[in-house]
C-alpha cells in the first residue's frame, strides 16, 4: 500500500512538471514568419515581452525564458502573490538550459528609451582649489546599437564618469518618451526571480515589494541608464532578499540610485559604477531605512560614484555610497571596494557628504578599502568633515566598527570657509549636531587597519 502511494506521488510530481512549462520570448527577426506566438517553444515565441509577461504568470510556475535582442516594456505586471521567475541570457535555439545561457553574449534587454535615443554625458571633475565639474553630451555615444548595450568610452581622467543623457539631455532629468512606469507590482506573499536581464533607460523605481511572505531574488542582472529616485527597486521587510552578481552603471539620482532597503538580506558580488547624484540626503547608491533588521553587503565594488550639490542632515544625511535613516540599523559591510568616488558640496549645512555616512546604528565595515577617493568641502566653524563617518543627527547617533580596512591615497578637502573659523577634516570621524557640540557624536572603533597617504587640505 506505501509503495502505491509512493508511485502515485512520483506521478503527481512527474504531472506537475510536465504540464508547468515555461513561456517563450524572442526577438523578431527579418524576413522571419511566425505564423503562430503562443510561447510553447522557441519556434513559436512570443516577440512582446507584456504578452510573454502575461502568459508566464497564467502557468502555476511562472516562468519567462528570455532570449537575446531589445524588448520594448513600460506597463506594469500586477504579479500579486504569484510567483513570476524571469531567465534571460539564451540563444533562442532548441533543446538549450539554464545552465548552458551565456548572459553576456546573448543580451536579454527591456527598455523604457522608447525612442532609442539615449546616449551618455560626460562629467569631468577638476579638483583644482575650486573644484567644477565640466558636462559634455555624448550624442554620438548611445545606449544601444544594434541590440546590444553599448558601453561608454573610456575614462579620461581620475574621477570622471558617463551617466544617462535621456533625448541628449542633462541626464538628470527624464522626458516623456522614457517609461516612467512601474514594471512590476506585488502582494505578501509573491516569489520574484530576475535572473540575467538588463533593465535601460527607465526614469522611476521598476518594482517596490513588501511583506514577511514575499521573497525576492536579483541575480547576473545589468540596471543601467536608469533614473531611480527611490532606487531603482526597493524591498521592505521580506521573508528573503538577496542581489548577486549584478551591475548598477550610468545612472543618475534623485536621493538612492540602485537599492532603497527596509528589510533583512544579502547583497553581494554587486559592482555599482559611474553614477551621477544631485541630491542632498540618503545614500546615494543604498539607502538602508529600516532601523529593524540586519543587512549584508559584501565582496562588492563602488566605483566612480559622485555626489554634486548642498548637503541636507534630514532623514541620516547625504552620503555618497551608503547611508542609513535609523538608529538600531545593524549593516555589515564586508570585502567592499570603494574606489574613485568623490563628492564635491557646493554649499555647507553641518557637514558634507561621506563615502559612507555611518549615521543610525551600529556599523561593521571590515576587511573593505576605500582609495583614490575625493571630497571637498565648503565649512563652516565648528563642525567636522570626513570621508566616512556620522553625522549626528538627532534621534540617529550610533557608530562604527572597522577591522581589516585599509585607507589609502584618498582626500578630503576645504575648498570654501562659510564661517572663518575652526573646523576639522578627516577620513574618518563623527560630525556634532550643533556647533561644537560633541555629546551626542558616534564612537568609531579600529582593529588592525591601515592609513596610508591620505591628505587633508585647507584649499
Amino acid at each position: 500500500m506505501k509503495m502505491i502511494r509512493y508511485v502515485a506521488a512520483a506521478l503527481a510530481a512527474l504531472f506537475s512538471l510536465q504540464t508547468s512549462a515555461a513561456v517563450f520570448l524572442r526577438a523578431a527577426i527579418e524576413g522571419e514568419e511566425r505564423t503562430v506566438q503562443d510561447g510553447t517553444s522557441w519556434a513559436s515565441a512570443y516577440t512582446n515581452a507584456q504578452e510573454a509577461l502575461t502568459a508566464a504568470l497564467a502557468e502555476e510556475d511562472g516562468t519567462l525564458y528570455v532570449a537575446a535582442g531589445v524588448y520594448p516594456l513600460s506597463s506594469n505586471t500586477a504579479v500579486g502573490t504569484q510567483t513570476l521567475k524571469i531567465y534571460g541570457g539564451f540563444a533562442g535555439v532548441d533543446g538549450e538550459t539554464l545552465e548552458q545561457r551565456d548572459t553576456q553574449a546573448n543580451q536579454s534587454i527591456f527598455t523604457g528609451d522608447k525612442n532609442g535615443n539615449d546616449c551618455y554625458i560626460h562629467y569631468e571633475l577638476s579638483t583644482n582649489a575650486t573644484p567644477s565639474v565640466t558636462i559634455t553630451t555624448m550624442e554620438s555615444a548611445p545606449m544601444v546599437v544594434n541590440g546590444r548595450f553599448n558601453p561608454p568610452p573610456a575614462y579620461t581622467g581620475e574621477y570622471d564618469i558617463y551617466a544617462a543623457a535621456i533625448n541628449n539631455g542633462t541626464g538628470y532629468s527624464f522626458f516623456s518618451d522614457n517609461s516612467g512606469s512601474t514594471l512590476f507590482t506585488f502582494s505578501n506573499g509573491a516569489t520574484f526571480v530576475l535572473d540575467g536581464i538588463y533593465l535601460i533607460g527607465y526614469r522611476n523605481q521598476l518594482f517596490s515589494a513588501s511583506g514577511t511572505s514575499t521573497s525576492v531574488t536579483i541575480n547576473d542582472c545589468r540596471f543601467f541608464a536608469n533614473r531611480g529616485a527611490s532606487g531603482v527597486f526597493s524591498v521592505d521587510n521580506l521573508q528573503s532578499f538577496t542581489c548577486a552578481n549584478t551591475i548598477f552603471a550610468y545612472g543618475v539620482a534623485e536621493t538612492t540610485a540602485a537599492i532603497w532597503n527596509s528589510s533583512p538580506g544579502l547583497i553581494t558580488n554587486c559592482l555599482f559604477e559611474s553614477i551621477y547624484s544631485t541630491a542632498s540626503l540618503r545614500g546615494g547608491v543604498i539607502h538602508l531605512s529600516n532601523g529593524r533588521y540586519p543587512t549584508v553587503i559584501a565582496d562588492s565594488t563602488f566605483r566612480r560614484v559622485c555626489r554634486h550639490g548642498k548637503p541636507d542632515l534630514a532623514h541620516g544625511g547625504p552620503a555618497v555610497c551608503i547611508n542609513a535613516e535609523y538608529g538600531g540599523t545593524l549593516p555589515l559591510i564586508r570585502g567592499c571596494a570603494f574606489d574613485h568616488c568623490w563628492s564635491v558640496m557646493t554649499a555647507s549645512a553641518t557637514g558634507c557628504a561621506p563615502i559612507v555616512g555611518t549615521s543610525g546604528g551600529s556599523w561593521c565595515i571590515e576587511d573593505s578599502r576605500f582609495e583614490h577617493n575625493f571630497i571637498s568641502c565648503s565649512v563652516k566653524s565648528g563642525y567636522s568633515y570626513f570621508l566616512v563617518g556620522q553625522h549626528a543627527t538627532a534621534g540617529r547617533v550610533g557608530g562604527a566598527y572597522f577591522r581589516n580596512t585599509v585607507f589609502a591615497d584618498n582626500v578630503i578637502a576645504a575648498h570654501a570657509d562659510e564661517g572663518k573659523g575652526n573646523y576639522a577634516l578627516g577620513i574618518a570621524g563623527s560630525d556634532c549636531y550643533t556647533q561644537n557640540n560633541y555629546t551626542d557624536a558616534g564612537k568609531h572603533v579600529f582593529v588592525n587597519c591601515l592609513f596610508d597617504r591620505n591628505f587633508a587640505e585647507d584649499r
